[in-house]
Parts: structure tokens; sequence; C-alpha cells
């Protein structure tokens, strides 16, 4: 948490630099992964009642409507004014969560705006087409945008886009292959999936399944999760990345995608009540436990790497704002003593 604030203050405020490199120190400030850091603040602000992180929380909603774009939707990258579907759709869930704790009109009006372009944008088919990281490259992960989407209308209250939504998911659904594996879950049309992409895209499609009340799908995703288990089992360990044969690279741990399998293994607990989910799920969470850098350097000390070990394939000799994000919204879960039902953030 500490680690975090200094990605804020580095800003003065004005959102959190996306990661601290050896090389280069930190960052500018990142839009995309500073809106789903907004949850996590607001809820490290209740549970160990530091009003701090409170205001670190509405300094970065605050500083995300100042750069939205006039269409409605935020900017890709580091400093661009090219508009992202995945960026867009990631900010969600900070100026809902804003919105929820304040009432602040602004953060309504920007949510209204950002989901309203997101919706106009979607194709015909439930997919979106253009606005890609990658140009003409459709990636599965874009179910997380959904899963913002479908919870900023909890707000919003727009029919239409619920029944857009609805079909995105049934799109969306159809990455899955008769392995139980996942197509185009990376980043790059035909690479490996890292398990940070595999995990944004079964989170993404578990969570809208569950507000849809799509219980088939519910029951898909828990079968390639059950898939990914056996695979522990058998391996002793997750791998790095997998293809959608579920050939795995154990030569890296993604830090990111760890933590974010633990917490989409305690999501499942809740919504089936098999302990074997919160048992992985606390394996998995509990292999990180020397993740946080113990250096005592401003941009290190207690900063959440990319890979393990640092030279591993994911953001290599970086500590990074998502990764610090994914681990302590994992760290919030395990510190109860069981994964009860309640907010898990996004």
């Amino acid at each position: 948490m500490n680690w975090l604030r200094r990605s804020i203050e580095v800003n003065q405020g004005n959102g959190s630099s996306g990661f601290y490199s050896i090389f280069w120190g930190w960052s500018p400030p990142y839009p995309e992964t500073t809106g789903y850091l907004i949850p996590t603040l607001f809820d490290f602000a209740a549970a160990l009642e530091w009003a701090e992180w409170r205001g670190l929380a509405e300094s970065c909603a605050h500083w995300l409507c100042n750069i939205q774009l006039p269409n409605g939707a935020f900017p890709r990258g580091f400093g661009s004014k090219e508009p992202l579907v995945f960026d867009t759709g990631m900010i969600l869930f900070g100026l809902s969560r804003a919105w929820r704790e304040s009432s602040d009109e602004k953060y309504l009006e920007a949510l209204r705006k950002a989901a309203t372009w997101l919706g106009k944008n979607l194709g015909p088919k439930g997919c979106w087409v253009d606005y890609a990281y990658v140009p003409g490259h459709i990636p599965a992960y874009h179910s997380r945008v959904i899963w913002a989407i479908l919870e900023a209308n909890t707000y919003l209250q727009e029919m239409e886009l619920a029944g857009k939504m609805n079909q995105a998911l049934i799109y969306h659904t159809g990455f899955i292959n008769k392995s139980l594996g996942v197509r185009n879950a990376g980043l790059y049309p035909g690479e490996a999936a890292m398990t940070h992409t595999l995990a944004y895209y079964l989170r993404g499609m578990l969570e809208s399944a569950v507000l849809l009340n799509e219980k088939r799908i519910q029951e898909k995703i828990t079968a390639v999760v059950d898939a990914m288990i056996n695979l522990i089992a058998g391996k002793g360990r997750l791998a790095g990345s997998y293809d959608e044969n579920w050939r795995g690279n154990y030569s890296f741990r993604c830090i990111t995608g760890q933590a974010q399998f633990s917490i989409l293994l305690a999501r499942l607990y809740q919504v089936s009540g098999n302990p074997l989910y919160h048992r992985i799920s606390a394996q998995l969470f509990a292999e990180l436990r020397r993740a946080p850098c113990a250096i005592p350097f401003p941009g290190l000390q207690g900063g959440i790497p990319g890979s393990a070990p640092l030279w591993g394939k994911y953001q290599a000799f970086r500590w990074l704002n998502w990764a610090a994000k994914f681990y302590l919204d994992a760290a919030l879960i395990q510190s109860q003593a069981a994964v009860k039902p309640g907010h898990i953030p996004g």
C-alpha cells in the first residue's frame, strides 16, 4: 500500500505510475490501471480505517475525469490521445466506485459517457473490432470490459446496454475450444497467454455470467478452471503462460496472473461453495508470500514485480501498479478466516 501511495504522490495525485523500472525510474501515470486501482484504495481505506487512502482514490478519480476524451472514451497507454476499448472499460470500475462512495455527479456523468461510447462501438456480432490494443485482433480478455459495463449499468440502468452485453457475453463464450483451452487470450494473435490476460478473460466471463444469471456460462467457465486445477495438481505449480492447448511455460511465474487466479478461485468458492476452490486459492497466494520487494529504496520497497524470477517473460525488471493491485486484492480476501460472500474489487 505504501508503494502504491508513492506511485500516486510522484504524480502529485494525478494518477498512479504504471510501473517502476530500475533503468528509467517511475513511469508516467497509467489511466487504465489507475482506473481499477480505485476500488482497491477504497477497500483498504475501509478495511484499515485509513482516510489517506480514500483521499488518494478520490484524487485518481478526479484526474481520470479531467483526461476523458470528448467522445467519452479514455486514452490508451501513457500520454496518448488515441481511444482504447479495454482501457476505457477498466476505468469504468474506478468511476463506478467513486460514484458509489461520493455521489458526486461528475463521476456518474463520466461513467455514462464512457459506457455509452463502449456500447456504440460494440459490433453487431457482439465484439469490439475497432479501438483494440492490436489493430485487427479481437482478444478474449475483452470479456472484462463486458463485466465493467454491467457493473456500471447497475447505476446507469440502461436496458439497451444490458441487452448488448448479453449478446457480447455469448460471443465471448466462443473463445473456449473443445479441449477447454482459450483462444486469443494473449495480447497478440497466436501467442500464448500470460496467466494475467487469461485470468482477465475467465474473471470477466464469470462475473458477467453471475450478473446476467447465465448458469450455463458459469458452468462452462468452471469447467475451464477445473482443467487448470488439474494441470496445477499434475505439475505442482501454475505456469507463467499457457497456449490454447494448455501447453504451459513453467520457466517463470507471472505474479500478477497468479494473484488474479487466487482471486478467481476465491470467487468461484463464493459462487459454488466448493471448498476445493478455497484451498487452491489460498495455496496460490501463499506461493507469492515473498513477492513484495524488501529492498529499502522508494521505488522498490513493497513493489510487486511482473515476473519471478525478475527476468521472466512478463514485464522483466519492472514493479507494476497492476501487480500491486491484484496482490492486495488477493491479500485482503486471504486475510479473512473464510472466503465469505461480499464485494471483491474489479
